[in-house]
């Protein structure tokens, strides 16, 4: 017996509401990230000391790694723009994008640290751990629900290819 007075879940409400927020936020600061990463490259003259064979401060291929960073914040920013199309359009790949973005998001960390270690031959300071850790709890509470809200489940549906069996099955 089901009771007629139980509001279907649906809609940009709830637990949704913080996702945009997250989705607003990520704009300014990876935003700024890419903004520190060119004012190193191009304007402050901080990468030339960097790459300048005779500087005191010389760090082989760390020009690689900051275009590696500026490569990969510029692709989490191109996403993060389709993913917000895609919530506000309650479309159905907005849950599959946003878990590509999750993970995406741990790889880059990942692999960032990987290239610094490399680079720096230093290992995880605490600040970078605390990035990875970060982006851990964030996939481990977000991505679980992305699959189980029944919100998101009833939310995200425009744009969904229909299935021919089933269209001439519910005529």
């Amino acid at each position: 017996m089901t009771n007629t007075n139980t509001k279907k879940l649906e809609g940009l409400g709830g637990w949704l509401i913080v996702v945009a927020i997250g989705l607003f936020v990520t704009f300014f600061l990876v935003g700024r990230q890419i903004y520190d990463l060119l004012d190193m490259m191009f304007f402050s003259g901080t990468l030339e000391e960097f790459i300048n064979i005779n500087s005191d401060y010389y760090i082989p291929y760390i020009d690689k790694l900051f275009l590696f960073e500026l490569i990969g914040n510029t692709l989490l920013i191109i996403v993060n723009i389709y993913l917000t199309y895609l919530f506000f359009k309650k479309n159905y790949k907005f849950v599959n994008t946003f878990i590509f973005l999750e993970i995406f998001n741990i790889i880059i960390i990942v692999f960032d640290q990987i290239l610094y270690q490399k680079l720096l031959a230093h290992f995880f300071g605490s600040s970078d751990l605390k990035d990875l850790f970060r982006a851990l709890i964030h996939a481990g509470i977000w991505i679980p629900y992305m699959l189980k809200s029944e919100r998101v489940k009833n939310t995200f549906i425009n744009g969904r290819p229909t299935d021919a069996n089933y269209d001439s099955i519910s005529r």
